[in-house]
């Protein structure tokens, strides 16, 4: 049996024992179950490193009211780690070519998202941010199935200043992703390193869950860039 103490990480490199953590994960699943009770939360764990008496993992909360089709979906995410990004060549809402060599040389950051997806919605004025910090350093692509006056519309409400390739139903179902929004990043090779669901959600002062300002996003860019 193994009796190491577990000891778990978020994106905000915030280190909790396993008491903490289990406390701050039923509260936050409460907190969503106000609003849909049969939300059930999936836990994305993965190892980062064991000493002679701990075990440290990385951790991402998954809220779903489809557990299994999720783990389903983490398992094929896992597997698209390592591999050529499948974009070939295809056009932007503003009719600019694309294609995966025309990315090389800077990192990419691609949100999947559609226009019915409140929390694609939600996060995308951290994203403008954040491609609005970086936009000399990387690529910022976002792809959806969803048809060009649909999204035009998005972009007019919302100002979302990504690259916009619209209706690609290949390749949304090619990747394999039921839930959104999913952020992909690849290195300067077009590889892809590191695959995660939206910006995450922390727990304020008033015990609230607000969206973080992206600096989970910002550090992956940043290893990215230095690479």
């Amino acid at each position: 049996m193994d009796n190491k103490k577990k000891y778990f990480v978020n994106g905000n490199s915030l280190i909790q024992n396993e008491f903490e953590y289990r406390k701050n994960l039923l509260q936050s699943l409460e907190q969503i179950q106000v609003i849909n009770n049969k939300t059930k939360v999936y836990e994305e764990l993965n190892f980062i490193r064991k000493t002679n008496d701990s075990i440290l993992y990385s951790y991402i909360w998954h809220f779903t009211e489809t557990p299994k089709k999720l783990e389903k979906e983490i398992n094929s995410k896992r597997k698209l780690i390592g591999k050529p990004f499948p974009l070939k060549n295809v056009v932007t809402i503003n009719n600019k070519k694309i294609h995966l060599d025309s990315l090389k040389g800077k990192p990419t950051l691609i949100n999947l998202w559609f226009c019915n997806c409140s929390p694609c919605l939600e996060e995308i004025p951290i994203l403008n941010e954040i491609r609005d910090k970086y936009i000399d350093k990387c690529n910022f692509i976002a792809i959806t199935y969803d048809d060009k006056q649909k999204v035009q519309n998005i972009i007019s409400k919302k100002n979302y200043r990504f690259n916009h390739i619209v209706e690609n139903t290949q390749l949304t179902t090619k990747l394999g992703f039921n839930s959104y929004p999913v952020n992909i990043f690849l290195d300067k090779n077009g590889i892809i390193k590191q695959i995660e669901g939206g910006i995450p959600y922390f727990e304020n002062d008033r015990g609230e869950l607000t969206l973080s300002n992206g600096n989970e996003f910002i550090t992956i860019l940043e290893k990215l860039i230095t690479e």
